[in-house]
């Protein structure tokens, strides 16, 4: 064996859940180290400053603003904490006509929203079992096709349509979400959702300035992490399939039937060679990182755990940032402003919303979402045609009034389905998953010396970025008690529904471990 230094754990991503798992760490005197790709922190959470105010362009709100939510708390007490929304009661929100681009009010809808509540209470009075499950599509079909008949106004029948396609923007594509999964076995934290003045990924790099000891190591991608594992003499094929059962109702597989042995330790190699050593490595990249194959796990995942990361899927969520060279945009302090526009018919199926940012950084900015088969095809389409999309839609929605229509000065697109190192943007639970999926990436390879955090593994808040933060966490508790430690402050929320009370995120112990982000 080399002379590599032996980390006790190593952290595999500095976004949310490999943050969280590194503080818990550090707090308990472990020796750690944070690998990440890029060349910040953050992963899908990342905050820009380019436009005259932070945006973010990815994770945006914290869901579950209450005393449960340990970035709630932490954004609270360093006053971080905006509105809980960015139009509480949709008095500046307008859809854009079709035809004539005419912006309209949002109370012009009523029997519209009225119509999507009917349609709503066909998910929550649907009785499903796993054998009869059925996508959220196939529960509200009929009850969709019969309430559209009922609206005479065609834009009320396409805010309708709006209404039932806004389902995936909190969690999945209707034509592919379970049921069952969307009804969740355990309940998010409760409180609403609330906006950060300083940005998410700023609220990430404000933890870590907290833990001056805390050792990231940035465009650190890795290749390949070699896990020890237990060694199993020939068996017959009888005590073999015991053997699987037993492991298989723990979460995991069964050894593999062969006579070696590996070192004790788990070894992490970078794309560039470089080595890493440590006793166990907790994995925090992204769903679809681990389902790309971008990392070698030696030797390969076992088949139930291989099996549920290729269940579990993720939803194609990108950001686009404009703005515009001069104002076309009404006063603020006008009467009925839009903060915020919704295209309607064939422009929704490219951008579902573009919000105001003008109203925070005075300048004539606009921050767009764009989900589906339009935000996976963006790479494809190419920036210019993307933003020509958009501009589009603006001119439809402003230009009868401002002929001369303003170029665009700058803008940004934040692709996190095409990035390589995120490969979509939050995970959701298709029919023929379930929660069991999302429970075995929680439990991960403990036998292996191998745990993994992230949203996918939030048993909990699946899909949130305080969801990946907590089961950071949590797995930094369990690699501490297996090797024989103590483990954080305070219990963490997992799937049983258990009170979290919120990490020491405030103050860090020091404990002689070098502390820089490199």
């Amino acid at each position: 064996m080399d002379s590599l230094p032996v980390h006790d754990v190593i952290v595999i991503g500095a976004g949310a859940g490999g943050l969280g798992a590194a503080c818990r760490l550090l707090r308990a005197g472990l020796k750690c180290v944070v690998l990440e790709a890029r060349d910040r922190i953050g992963g899908r959470a990342h905050t820009i400053d380019d436009f005259g105010y932070p945006v973010d362009l990815g994770g945006q709100w914290i869901h579950g603003s209450c005393e449960d939510n340990p970035l709630f708390l932490f954004a609270m007490k360093t006053g971080q904490i905006g509105h809980k929304s960015l139009d509480p009661n949709a008095l500046g929100r307008r859809y854009v006509d079709p035809k004539s681009g005419q912006l309209l009010a949002y109370r012009r809808f009523k029997e519209a929203g009225k119509a999507f509540a009917g349609i709503y209470r066909a998910i929550d009075e649907s009785k499903l079992t796993p054998k009869t499950d059925q996508t959220i599509l196939e529960i509200i079909q009929e009850h969709w096709v019969q309430a559209r008949s009922k609206l005479k106004n065609d834009n009320s029948k396409l805010v309708l349509d709006c209404l039932v396609n806004s389902i995936e923007e909190y969690d999945g594509p209707i034509g592919k979400l379970s049921t069952i999964a969307y009804k969740k076995p355990v309940g998010d934290w409760p409180g609403g959702n609330s906006n950060l003045r300083c940005g998410y990924g700023a609220l990430l790099g404000k933890i870590v300035e907290n833990h001056p000891k805390l050792t990231i190591l940035t465009s650190q991608r890795v290749a390949a992490i070699q896990t020890p594992w237990r060694v199993f003499e020939k068996k017959n094929s009888t005590s073999l399939q015991k053997e699987e059962k037993k492991k298989q109702r723990g979460g995991v597989g069964a050894m593999p039937n062969i006579k070696s042995k590996t070192e004790s330790f788990v070894t992490v190699t970078t794309v560039e060679g470089k080595r890493f050593r440590g006793r166990f490595v907790i994995v925090a990249v992204p769903l679809g990182v681990l389902k790309k194959g971008d990392i070698e796990f030696k030797p390969p995942f076992p088949y139930p755990l291989k099996n549920s990361i290729n269940a579990l899927q993720q939803v194609g969520f990108n950001k686009i940032v404009i703005e515009f060279e001069s104002k076309f945009h009404p006063p603020l302090e006008a009467k009925h402003v839009p903060f915020e526009i919704i295209p309607l018919g064939e422009d929704q199926n490219k951008f579902r919303r573009f919000f105001y940012w003008g109203r925070f950084s005075g300048r004539n900015i606009w921050l767009g979402y764009s989900m589906s088969a339009y935000a996976k095809s963006m790479a494809d389409k190419g920036e210019n045609a993307v933003i020509q999309d958009a501009i589009d839609i603006f001119q439809k929605a402003f230009g009868r009034s401002n002929p001369k229509f303003p170029t665009v000065k700058s803008f940004q697109i934040a692709d996190w389905y095409s990035d390589p190192l995120a490969r979509g943007s939050w995970t959701y639970v298709p029919l023929g998953a379930s929660y069991e999926d999302v429970r075995k990436l929680q439990i991960g390879m403990p036998e292996r010396h191998c745990l993994f955090a992230g949203e996918h593994t939030a048993y909990s808040n699946l899909g949130s970025v305080a969801g990946a933060f907590v089961s950071g966490e949590k797995a930094a508790d369990n690699a501490i008690n297996l090797l024989g430690g103590r483990g954080g402050t305070s219990p963490v929320m997992d799937g049983s529904g258990s009170r979290h009370s919120g990490p020491q995120i405030f103050s860090s112990r020091r404990n002689g471990q070098s502390c820089t982000v490199q």
